[in-house]
Protein backbone atom coordinates (compact mmCIF):
# COMPACT_ATOMS: atom_id res chain seq x y z
CA UNK A 1 0.00 0.00 0.00
CA UNK A 2 1.37 3.41 -0.99
CA UNK A 3 0.12 6.45 0.92
CA UNK A 4 0.65 10.08 0.01
CA UNK A 5 -0.10 13.09 2.19
CA UNK A 6 -0.69 16.45 0.55
CA UNK A 7 0.83 19.32 2.50
CA UNK A 8 2.50 22.68 1.85
CA UNK A 9 5.36 22.49 4.37
CA UNK A 10 8.15 21.22 2.11
CA UNK A 11 10.57 24.15 1.88
CA UNK A 12 12.52 22.20 -0.74
CA UNK A 13 9.93 23.01 -3.41
CA UNK A 14 10.53 25.92 -5.75
CA UNK A 15 7.03 27.31 -5.17
CA UNK A 16 7.27 27.18 -1.38
CA UNK A 17 6.18 30.40 0.34
CA UNK A 18 9.58 30.75 2.03
CA UNK A 19 11.38 30.68 -1.32
CA UNK A 20 8.85 33.15 -2.77
CA UNK A 21 9.59 35.60 0.04
CA UNK A 22 13.36 35.29 -0.35
CA UNK A 23 13.14 35.89 -4.09
CA UNK A 24 10.50 38.64 -4.18
CA UNK A 25 11.50 40.99 -1.36
CA UNK A 26 14.36 43.44 -1.62
CA UNK A 27 17.26 43.24 0.81
CA UNK A 28 15.79 46.04 2.91
CA UNK A 29 12.34 44.45 2.92
CA UNK A 30 13.86 41.11 3.92
CA UNK A 31 15.61 42.75 6.88
CA UNK A 32 12.27 44.22 7.97
CA UNK A 33 10.56 40.85 7.64
CA UNK A 34 13.26 39.01 9.61
CA UNK A 35 12.61 41.29 12.58
CA UNK A 36 8.97 40.18 12.78
CA UNK A 37 7.57 37.15 14.58
CA UNK A 38 7.61 35.26 11.27
CA UNK A 39 11.23 36.04 10.38
CA UNK A 40 12.65 32.88 11.98
CA UNK A 41 10.91 30.68 9.40
CA UNK A 42 13.25 31.96 6.69
CA UNK A 43 16.11 30.22 8.54
CA UNK A 44 14.59 26.73 8.54
CA UNK A 45 17.20 24.39 7.01
CA UNK A 46 16.49 22.23 4.00
CA UNK A 47 13.72 20.06 5.46
CA UNK A 48 11.95 17.70 3.09
CA UNK A 49 8.49 16.58 4.19
CA UNK A 50 8.46 12.85 5.05
CA UNK A 51 5.05 11.49 4.06
CA UNK A 52 5.63 7.92 5.21
CA UNK A 53 7.05 8.99 8.57
CA UNK A 54 4.05 11.21 9.34
CA UNK A 55 1.69 8.45 8.24
CA UNK A 56 3.41 5.98 10.59
CA UNK A 57 3.03 8.44 13.48
CA UNK A 58 -0.66 9.01 12.82
CA UNK A 59 -1.28 5.27 12.64
CA UNK A 60 0.08 5.00 16.17
CA UNK A 61 -2.19 7.67 17.62
CA UNK A 62 -4.10 6.44 20.66
CA UNK A 63 -7.47 7.45 22.09
CA UNK A 64 -7.36 9.92 24.96
CA UNK A 65 -9.52 12.62 26.49
CA UNK A 66 -7.92 15.83 25.27
CA UNK A 67 -8.84 17.07 21.82
CA UNK A 68 -5.90 19.51 21.75
CA UNK A 69 -3.21 16.83 22.03
CA UNK A 70 -1.97 13.92 19.96
CA UNK A 71 -0.53 10.94 21.81
CA UNK A 72 1.59 8.38 20.00
CA UNK A 73 2.32 4.87 21.26
CA UNK A 74 5.82 3.52 20.66
CA UNK A 75 6.68 0.21 22.35
CA UNK A 76 4.12 0.93 25.07
CA UNK A 77 5.52 4.39 25.81
CA UNK A 78 3.08 7.30 25.43
CA UNK A 79 4.55 10.36 23.71
CA UNK A 80 2.74 13.69 23.62
CA UNK A 81 2.51 16.27 20.85
CA UNK A 82 0.70 19.27 22.29
CA UNK A 83 0.92 23.04 22.38
CA UNK A 84 3.92 22.93 24.75
CA UNK A 85 5.93 20.84 22.28
CA UNK A 86 4.72 23.06 19.44
CA UNK A 87 6.05 26.13 21.28
CA UNK A 88 9.48 24.54 21.74
CA UNK A 89 9.68 23.54 18.09
CA UNK A 90 8.43 26.75 16.45
CA UNK A 91 9.32 29.41 19.03
CA UNK A 92 5.97 31.08 18.36
CA UNK A 93 3.83 32.65 21.05
CA UNK A 94 1.45 29.98 22.32
CA UNK A 95 -0.06 31.78 25.29
CA UNK A 96 -2.90 34.28 25.42
CA UNK A 97 -6.23 34.59 23.63
CA UNK A 98 -6.39 34.07 19.87
CA UNK A 99 -9.93 35.42 19.39
CA UNK A 100 -9.93 37.05 15.98
CA UNK A 101 -13.25 38.86 16.44
CA UNK A 102 -11.55 41.22 18.88
CA UNK A 103 -9.74 42.85 15.95
CA UNK A 104 -11.71 45.45 14.01
CA UNK A 105 -11.18 46.13 10.32
CA UNK A 106 -8.55 48.76 9.64
CA UNK A 107 -9.76 51.72 7.62
CA UNK A 108 -7.59 52.36 4.59
CA UNK A 109 -5.52 49.24 5.22
CA UNK A 110 -4.55 46.51 2.77
CA UNK A 111 -6.79 46.98 -0.27
CA UNK A 112 -5.08 44.57 -2.62
CA UNK A 113 -7.76 41.92 -2.15
CA UNK A 114 -10.90 44.06 -2.23
CA UNK A 115 -13.64 42.43 -4.30
CA UNK A 116 -11.72 39.15 -4.71
CA UNK A 117 -12.06 35.77 -3.08
CA UNK A 118 -9.22 35.40 -0.60
CA UNK A 119 -7.96 32.04 -1.84
CA UNK A 120 -4.47 30.86 -1.09
CA UNK A 121 -3.64 30.74 -4.76
CA UNK A 122 -4.74 34.35 -5.26
CA UNK A 123 -2.68 35.50 -2.28
CA UNK A 124 0.43 33.91 -3.79
CA UNK A 125 -0.34 35.39 -7.20
CA UNK A 126 -0.60 38.89 -5.75
CA UNK A 127 2.59 38.47 -3.76
CA UNK A 128 4.82 37.21 -6.57
CA UNK A 129 3.36 39.97 -8.78
CA UNK A 130 4.67 42.51 -6.23
CA UNK A 131 1.50 44.56 -6.14
CA UNK A 132 2.57 46.46 -3.01
CA UNK A 133 3.16 50.21 -3.07
CA UNK A 134 5.63 50.51 -0.19
CA UNK A 135 7.95 48.45 1.97
CA UNK A 136 5.47 48.17 4.84
CA UNK A 137 2.83 46.64 2.58
CA UNK A 138 5.44 44.30 1.09
CA UNK A 139 6.21 42.93 4.57
CA UNK A 140 2.49 42.61 5.39
CA UNK A 141 1.84 40.67 2.18
CA UNK A 142 4.83 38.45 2.94
CA UNK A 143 3.32 37.65 6.35
CA UNK A 144 -0.03 36.85 4.75
CA UNK A 145 1.60 34.64 2.11
CA UNK A 146 3.63 32.71 4.71
CA UNK A 147 0.57 32.28 6.90
CA UNK A 148 -1.79 31.18 4.11
CA UNK A 149 0.54 28.94 2.11
CA UNK A 150 2.95 27.55 4.70
CA UNK A 151 1.83 27.73 8.33
CA UNK A 152 -1.85 27.22 7.54
CA UNK A 153 -1.03 25.20 4.44
CA UNK A 154 -4.08 23.92 2.61
CA UNK A 155 -5.45 23.40 -0.88
CA UNK A 156 -4.83 26.31 -3.25
CA UNK A 157 -8.52 26.99 -3.81
CA UNK A 158 -9.52 27.07 -0.13
CA UNK A 159 -10.45 30.45 1.28
CA UNK A 160 -8.46 32.10 4.05
CA UNK A 161 -10.29 33.82 6.89
CA UNK A 162 -10.35 37.54 6.05
CA UNK A 163 -9.95 38.41 9.71
CA UNK A 164 -6.28 37.52 9.32
CA UNK A 165 -6.00 40.60 7.11
CA UNK A 166 -7.27 42.78 9.94
CA UNK A 167 -4.73 41.29 12.38
CA UNK A 168 -1.78 41.59 10.00
CA UNK A 169 -2.77 45.16 9.11
CA UNK A 170 -2.37 46.32 12.71
CA UNK A 171 0.79 47.42 14.47
CA UNK A 172 0.21 44.84 17.21
CA UNK A 173 0.35 41.95 14.73
CA UNK A 174 3.46 40.41 16.30
CA UNK A 175 1.81 40.33 19.74
CA UNK A 176 -0.97 38.08 18.51
CA UNK A 177 -0.53 34.45 19.71
CA UNK A 178 0.16 33.06 16.26
CA UNK A 179 1.52 29.86 17.76
CA UNK A 180 -1.82 29.11 19.38
CA UNK A 181 -3.68 29.90 16.15
CA UNK A 182 -1.45 27.74 13.95
CA UNK A 183 -1.38 24.87 16.45
CA UNK A 184 -5.17 24.77 16.86
CA UNK A 185 -5.62 24.82 13.10
CA UNK A 186 -3.08 22.01 12.67
CA UNK A 187 -4.43 19.78 15.44
CA UNK A 188 -7.99 20.27 14.18
CA UNK A 189 -7.14 18.83 10.78
CA UNK A 190 -4.99 16.07 12.25
CA UNK A 191 -8.04 14.90 14.19
CA UNK A 192 -10.27 15.40 11.17
CA UNK A 193 -8.25 12.98 9.06
CA UNK A 194 -8.88 10.21 11.58
CA UNK A 195 -11.99 8.89 9.83
CA UNK A 196 -10.28 8.92 6.43
CA UNK A 197 -7.25 7.09 7.79
CA UNK A 198 -9.41 4.42 9.39
CA UNK A 199 -11.38 3.84 6.21
CA UNK A 200 -8.23 3.83 4.10
CA UNK A 201 -6.49 1.10 6.10
CA UNK A 202 -9.55 -1.13 6.45
CA UNK A 203 -10.60 -1.17 2.81
CA UNK A 204 -10.41 -4.56 1.15
CA UNK A 205 -10.32 -3.49 -2.48
CA UNK A 206 -7.38 -3.77 -4.86
CA UNK A 207 -6.42 -0.10 -4.63
CA UNK A 208 -2.80 0.30 -3.53
CA UNK A 209 -2.40 4.08 -3.78
CA UNK A 210 -4.14 6.32 -1.25
CA UNK A 211 -4.03 10.06 -0.75
CA UNK A 212 -5.27 12.35 1.98
CA UNK A 213 -4.61 15.94 2.99
CA UNK A 214 -3.14 17.25 6.22
CA UNK A 215 -3.59 20.99 6.56
CA UNK A 216 -1.57 23.22 8.84
CA UNK A 217 2.05 23.16 9.98
CA UNK A 218 2.52 19.37 9.90
CA UNK A 219 6.28 19.85 9.62
CA UNK A 220 6.25 20.54 13.37
CA UNK A 221 5.06 16.96 13.98
CA UNK A 222 7.91 15.62 11.86
CA UNK A 223 10.51 17.70 13.73
CA UNK A 224 8.93 16.63 17.02
CA UNK A 225 9.69 13.01 16.11
CA UNK A 226 13.34 13.90 15.42
CA UNK A 227 13.48 15.36 18.93
CA UNK A 228 11.85 12.49 20.81
CA UNK A 229 13.49 9.55 18.96
CA UNK A 230 17.19 8.92 19.60
CA UNK A 231 17.47 6.68 16.54
CA UNK A 232 16.37 9.32 14.01
CA UNK A 233 19.53 11.44 13.96
CA UNK A 234 21.92 10.54 11.12
CA UNK A 235 19.42 8.01 9.78
CA UNK A 236 16.65 10.12 8.24
CA UNK A 237 17.77 13.57 9.41
CA UNK A 238 20.83 15.49 10.52
CA UNK A 239 21.26 17.73 13.54
CA UNK A 240 23.22 20.68 12.21
CA UNK A 241 25.59 22.88 14.17
CA UNK A 242 24.48 26.44 14.67
CA UNK A 243 21.32 28.12 15.87
CA UNK A 244 19.24 25.60 17.77
CA UNK A 245 16.44 27.71 19.21
CA UNK A 246 13.69 27.24 18.33
CA UNK A 247 14.29 23.57 17.67
CA UNK A 248 12.99 23.61 14.10
CA UNK A 249 16.22 25.40 13.10
CA UNK A 250 18.49 22.50 14.05
CA UNK A 251 17.18 19.71 11.79
CA UNK A 252 17.98 19.12 8.15
CA UNK A 253 16.33 16.52 5.90
CA UNK A 254 17.48 16.03 2.32
CA UNK A 255 16.33 12.51 1.48
CA UNK A 256 12.91 11.01 1.05
CA UNK A 257 12.39 7.57 2.61
CA UNK A 258 9.80 5.01 1.60
CA UNK A 259 7.49 3.09 3.87
CA UNK A 260 9.58 -0.08 3.97
CA UNK A 261 12.61 1.88 5.16
CA UNK A 262 10.62 3.73 7.83
CA UNK A 263 8.93 0.57 9.10
CA UNK A 264 12.15 -1.45 9.17
CA UNK A 265 14.05 1.11 11.25
CA UNK A 266 11.38 2.45 13.61
CA UNK A 267 8.56 -0.05 14.02
CA UNK A 268 10.44 -2.34 16.42
CA UNK A 269 12.45 0.11 18.50
CA UNK A 270 12.44 -0.37 22.25
CA UNK A 271 10.77 2.19 24.51
CA UNK A 272 14.09 3.50 25.83
CA UNK A 273 14.75 5.07 22.42
CA UNK A 274 11.92 7.58 22.99
CA UNK A 275 11.54 10.46 25.44
CA UNK A 276 8.97 13.22 25.87
CA UNK A 277 10.18 16.79 25.41
CA UNK A 278 11.00 19.19 28.21
CA UNK A 279 12.44 22.72 27.93
CA UNK A 280 16.00 23.61 28.85
CA UNK A 281 16.80 26.48 31.20
CA UNK A 282 17.87 28.56 28.22
CA UNK A 283 14.57 27.92 26.45
CA UNK A 284 12.59 28.79 29.57
CA UNK A 285 14.31 32.17 29.79
CA UNK A 286 14.23 33.04 26.07
CA UNK A 287 10.97 31.59 24.74
CA UNK A 288 7.46 32.64 25.72
CA UNK A 289 6.63 29.57 27.80
CA UNK A 290 4.82 31.19 30.73
CA UNK A 291 2.13 28.83 31.95
CA UNK A 292 3.37 25.98 29.77
CA UNK A 293 4.95 22.74 31.05
CA UNK A 294 3.30 23.31 34.44
CA UNK A 295 1.02 20.29 34.44
CA UNK A 296 2.23 16.73 34.64
CA UNK A 297 2.83 15.12 31.28
CA UNK A 298 0.33 12.35 31.87
CA UNK A 299 -1.62 10.21 29.47
CA UNK A 300 -5.36 10.11 30.18
CA UNK A 301 -7.29 7.17 28.80
CA UNK A 302 -10.43 7.99 26.84
CA UNK A 303 -13.63 7.24 28.75
CA UNK A 304 -14.88 5.20 25.80
CA UNK A 305 -11.81 2.99 25.74
CA UNK A 306 -11.33 -0.18 27.74
CA UNK A 307 -10.31 -0.10 31.38
CA UNK A 308 -7.19 -2.09 30.58
CA UNK A 309 -5.42 0.95 29.19
CA UNK A 310 -5.11 2.83 25.93
CA UNK A 311 -6.07 1.16 22.70
CA UNK A 312 -4.71 1.83 19.24
CA UNK A 313 -6.90 3.60 16.73
CA UNK A 314 -6.43 0.58 14.59
CA UNK A 315 -4.95 -2.12 16.79
CA UNK A 316 -5.39 -4.79 14.15
CA UNK A 317 -3.54 -2.70 11.59
CA UNK A 318 -0.72 -1.90 14.00
CA UNK A 319 -0.30 -5.53 14.99
CA UNK A 320 -0.08 -6.43 11.35
CA UNK A 321 2.41 -3.63 10.69
CA UNK A 322 4.51 -4.76 13.66
CA UNK A 323 4.53 -8.29 12.28
CA UNK A 324 5.46 -7.02 8.82
CA UNK A 325 8.21 -4.88 10.31
CA UNK A 326 9.68 -7.88 12.15
CA UNK A 327 9.54 -10.00 9.00
CA UNK A 328 11.27 -7.25 7.05
CA UNK A 329 13.98 -7.07 9.69
CA UNK A 330 14.47 -10.84 9.56
CA UNK A 331 14.55 -10.76 5.77
CA UNK A 332 17.15 -7.99 5.79
CA UNK A 333 19.32 -10.05 8.17
CA UNK A 334 18.99 -13.14 5.97
CA UNK A 335 19.89 -11.16 2.86
CA UNK A 336 22.94 -9.79 4.63
CA UNK A 337 23.98 -13.34 5.58
CA UNK A 338 23.50 -14.54 1.99
CA UNK A 339 25.54 -11.59 0.78
CA UNK A 340 28.39 -12.49 3.14
CA UNK A 341 28.32 -16.14 2.03
CA UNK A 342 28.40 -15.10 -1.61
CA UNK A 343 31.34 -12.78 -0.98
CA UNK A 344 33.24 -15.59 0.75
CA UNK A 345 32.47 -17.95 -2.13
CA UNK A 346 33.53 -15.35 -4.70
CA UNK A 347 36.80 -14.73 -2.90
CA UNK A 348 37.56 -18.45 -2.60
CA UNK A 349 36.66 -19.06 -6.26
CA UNK A 350 38.87 -16.21 -7.40
CA UNK A 351 41.78 -17.64 -5.41
CA UNK A 352 41.19 -21.13 -6.80
CA UNK A 353 41.08 -19.87 -10.38
CA UNK A 354 44.25 -17.88 -9.82
CA UNK A 355 46.04 -20.99 -8.54
CA UNK A 356 44.68 -23.04 -11.44
CA UNK A 357 45.87 -20.48 -13.96
CA UNK A 358 49.32 -20.45 -12.40
CA UNK A 359 49.53 -24.24 -12.50
CA UNK A 360 48.43 -24.32 -16.15
CA UNK A 361 51.09 -21.81 -17.07
CA UNK A 362 53.69 -23.99 -15.35
CA UNK A 363 52.46 -27.04 -17.26
CA UNK A 364 51.57 -28.97 -14.12
CA UNK A 365 47.85 -29.50 -14.71
CA UNK A 366 46.19 -32.55 -16.13
CA UNK A 367 43.74 -30.99 -18.57
CA UNK A 368 41.32 -33.86 -18.37
CA UNK A 369 39.12 -32.73 -15.44
CA UNK A 370 36.13 -34.87 -14.59
CA UNK A 371 36.51 -37.13 -17.67
CA UNK A 372 37.55 -40.75 -18.18
CA UNK A 373 39.49 -41.03 -21.45
CA UNK A 374 41.15 -44.25 -22.56
CA UNK A 375 43.90 -43.63 -25.04
CA UNK A 376 45.90 -46.40 -26.63
CA UNK A 377 49.64 -46.05 -26.76
CA UNK A 378 50.94 -44.54 -29.93
CA UNK A 379 54.50 -45.75 -30.46
CA UNK A 380 55.31 -42.69 -32.51
CA UNK A 381 53.40 -39.62 -31.53
CA UNK A 382 51.03 -40.24 -28.60
CA UNK A 383 53.48 -39.41 -25.79
CA UNK A 384 54.50 -36.19 -27.53
CA UNK A 385 50.85 -35.16 -28.03
CA UNK A 386 50.01 -35.64 -24.36
CA UNK A 387 53.02 -33.63 -23.22
CA UNK A 388 52.09 -30.74 -25.52
CA UNK A 389 48.57 -30.63 -24.02
CA UNK A 390 47.09 -29.55 -27.32
CA UNK A 391 43.50 -28.37 -26.72
CA UNK A 392 42.45 -29.74 -30.08
CA UNK A 393 43.34 -33.25 -28.86
CA UNK A 394 41.17 -33.17 -25.72
CA UNK A 395 38.45 -35.78 -25.59
CA UNK A 396 35.23 -33.65 -25.72
CA UNK A 397 33.10 -36.40 -24.34
CA UNK A 398 31.34 -35.32 -21.08
CA UNK A 399 29.76 -38.00 -18.95
CA UNK A 400 29.76 -40.63 -21.76
CA UNK A 401 31.84 -43.73 -22.60
CA UNK A 402 33.29 -43.70 -26.13
CA UNK A 403 35.21 -46.57 -27.67
CA UNK A 404 37.86 -45.31 -30.06
CA UNK A 405 39.86 -47.32 -32.56
CA UNK A 406 43.60 -47.44 -32.67
CA UNK A 407 45.43 -45.38 -35.23
CA UNK A 408 49.09 -46.39 -35.54
CA UNK A 409 49.93 -43.14 -37.26
CA UNK A 410 47.75 -40.54 -35.72
CA UNK A 411 45.15 -40.18 -32.97
CA UNK A 412 42.50 -37.58 -33.90
CA UNK A 413 39.26 -37.58 -31.92
CA UNK A 414 36.36 -35.43 -33.07
CA UNK A 415 33.24 -36.54 -31.31
CA UNK A 416 29.69 -35.55 -32.11
CA UNK A 417 28.32 -34.91 -28.63
CA UNK A 418 24.61 -35.34 -28.30
CA UNK A 419 23.51 -34.54 -24.76
CA UNK A 420 21.83 -37.44 -23.05
CA UNK A 421 22.49 -39.94 -25.91
CA UNK A 422 24.92 -42.82 -26.51
CA UNK A 423 27.01 -42.50 -29.69
CA UNK A 424 28.79 -45.47 -31.22
CA UNK A 425 31.69 -44.58 -33.40
CA UNK A 426 33.05 -47.10 -35.90
CA UNK A 427 36.71 -47.73 -36.34
CA UNK A 428 38.32 -45.73 -39.08
CA UNK A 429 41.59 -47.29 -40.27
CA UNK A 430 42.75 -43.96 -41.55
CA UNK A 431 41.80 -42.06 -38.44
CA UNK A 432 38.69 -41.51 -36.29
CA UNK A 433 37.04 -38.44 -37.80
CA UNK A 434 33.79 -36.94 -36.59
CA UNK A 435 32.56 -33.38 -36.35
CA UNK A 436 32.27 -31.91 -32.90
CA UNK A 437 28.87 -30.25 -32.49
CA UNK A 438 28.31 -29.28 -28.88
CA UNK A 439 24.75 -28.22 -28.16
CA UNK A 440 23.53 -26.79 -24.93
CA UNK A 441 24.89 -28.77 -22.06
CA UNK A 442 22.29 -29.73 -19.50
CA UNK A 443 23.33 -31.63 -16.39
CA UNK A 444 19.74 -32.85 -16.09
CA UNK A 445 19.76 -34.63 -19.44
CA UNK A 446 23.33 -35.94 -19.30
CA UNK A 447 23.76 -39.62 -18.53
CA UNK A 448 26.74 -40.70 -16.50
Amino acid sequence: MHIKILNCNDNNKANCAINDIKKSLTEGQLDMFKKTVFGKFLNIPHCKFQTQLVNMLLLREVNQRRSDEVWINFAGKMLRFGIEEFALITGMKCIGSSKKLAFQQVTGGLLYFAGFRLTRNYIRSQFISKVWKNDEDAVKLAKLHLLANFLLGAHDTLLLDRRYLDIIDRSGCDEFPWGTEVFEYTIHYLKKTLHNRRAMHTRKDDVNDYLYRCYGFILALQIWFFEICDAADNLICSCIVGEDMPRMLKWEVKGCYNRLFIDRHFMNLSHDKFNNLSPTKFEKSNLQLDGLFKKKNQFLVDDDSSSNGPTHIQSEILNRLDEMGQKQTDMANELEMIKNLFMEFSTKSANDFAMLKEMILEGEVDANVGQDTDVENDPKGNEEAVNRFNADDVDAQVGQDTDSAHDPKRFNVDVDVNVGQDTDVANDPNGLNANVDVDTFSPINTQF
